[in-house]
């Protein structure tokens, strides 16, 4: 009978331990004691960081190693592991070997991130496509910090933009300004060499290197001053050959502080002597044109800039004749700010469209009524200034008639009476011949 229950007891205490379900597939170790075998790290990884079944299926996730060291191959345990992926992450820490595992879906895009109180790395580490079995590596350098000290003639620099990159890497590891006792400063950096350039707007470009090893450390650096020259041109693109535009105000400023200003000579040039290695923005202005504006930065060889501008979009209206005759119709020519005639301007009387120009820019507006019409011309938002035409009434005929008044006169008795029909003639032959004979006697 003991035989029996002893039996029973074993069977019974086998069906519980096979109800227990697992985690991963993984076994859980029994104590906590850091190990320095690779399947203990990695139990450590997924105990603390790894995927649970309640995140990814099984057949979904994979194993990702990532391993820590120094960059004297010393392996880095305790160090805390962050591996994001899309839609999750996962925080673990190294046993004493200097890894973990972590599990991650299938095919992730990660990135690792490690974190420790003696060493740092620059910059995260990222992995494509992970697949069961990678493995991350992960270099990190002792925590130092870098300074560097800006000054010229006349003592510390302030606002001096500094740039410092690690000697291998591609880009700045960090890009600040100098604060108002010209010192940069950035800690928990890889110790390692560094170098750092220094830009500030008046001065020329310096670069200088240093080398940390997991302590302060850097360089004062000097700056002399240097001036370049802006050239700027000023074009009306409006032609084909675009052409020259004078006297455009050409304003240079930093921030809100106008630093330079002047006109353009008939060849659209002016030019200004500016700090070197400064961003500056550049307005030209002239009234009767666009304005244009840029921002550009000066270098240590000057630059050019060449803006083009047009004219302010404009319409004038021009009539044939102020006044017409009610019921007849005024030619109307539209022009733009060139002079140029407009072709397809809508034109308007009153409000009313009329009509469009024709390719010479005109129109024939009827007049209707006896009174005054505002003409105007529409095209692209532009607007005319009204032109003013009167209609008036046609002028009236005026018939002169001219009467002949006959008025009978009674003559009063004289002495004298009218002359005898012919007698005027021979009075006429009579002296004709009198002046004849006395011409004749003195000739004899």
């Amino acid at each position: 009978m003991e035989r029996v229950s002893a039996v029973a007891a074993a069977l019974s205490f086998a069906l519980l331990v096979a109800a227990v379900p697992t985690v991963g597939a993984v076994t859980i170790p029994a104590t906590t004691d850091q190990s320095t075998t690779s399947a203990d790290a990695g139990d450590a990884g997924v105990g603390e960081g790894g995927v649970s079944a309640s995140d990814a299926s099984q057949s979904d996730l994979v194993t990702l190693t990532v391993d820590v060291q120094t960059d004297t191959d010393e392996p880095i345990g305790g160090a805390e592991v962050e591996v994001e992926y899309e839609g999750g992450s996962n925080t673990t820490r190294t046993f004493s070997n200097g890894r973990a595992l972590v599990d991650v879906p299938e095919g992730a895009d990660v990135i690792v991130r490690v974190t420790d109180d003696r060493y740092v790395i620059n910059r995260p580490v990222g992995a494509a496509n992970v697949q069961d079995g990678r493995t991350v590596e992960v270099t990190m350098y002792p925590k130092s910090t870098a300074i560097v000290e800006v000054r010229d003639d006349s003592g510390a620099v302030r606002d001096a933009e500094v740039s410092l990159r690690k000697q291998g890497d591609s880009e700045p590891l960090d890009t600040d300004t100098t604060g108002d006792d010209g010192v940069y400063q950035l800690e928990d950096v890889e110790a390692g060499t560094y170098e750092a350039t220094v830009v500030k707007r008046g001065y020329a470009r310096k670069q200088v290197s240093f080398t940390l090893d997991g302590d302060t450390g850097g360089r004062v650096v000097t700056l002399e001053g240097a001036t370049v020259q802006l050239s700027v041109r000023v074009l009306d693109d409006h032609f084909r050959s675009p052409q020259s535009v004078g006297d455009v105000e050409v304003r240079v400023t930093v921030g809100d502080r106008s630093v330079r200003t002047g006109p353009t000579d008939d060849n659209g040039r002016v030019q200004f002597t500016v700090g070197a290695n400064g961003q500056y923005t550049v307005r030209v202005m002239k009234e009767g044109y666009t304005t244009a504006e840029r921002t550009t930065v000066v270098g240590e060889s000057g630059r050019t800039l060449e803006f083009t501008v047009q004219r302010t979009p404009t319409l004038t209206v021009r009539t044939g004749a102020d006044r017409v005759v009610a019921g007849e119709s005024v030619p109307v020519q539209v022009k733009n700010a060139y002079g140029e005639n407009v072709e397809d301007a809508v034109v308007e009387r009153d409000g009313e469209a009329i009509g469009r120009t024709d390719a010479s820019g005109e129109l024939r507006v009827p007049i209707p009524e006896t009174a005054e019409y505002e003409i105007v011309a529409r095209q692209d938002g532009v607007t005319s200034e009204p032109a003013t035409v009167e209609g008036v009434r046609a002028a009236t005929t005026t018939t002169v008639t001219t009467t002949t008044t006959t008025t009978t006169t009674t003559a009063a008795t004289t002495t004298e009476s009218d002359p005898l029909p012919g007698f005027g003639a021979v009075v006429a032959i009579v002296a004709v011949l009198l002046a004849v004979a006395a011409l004749a006697r003195r000739g004899s």
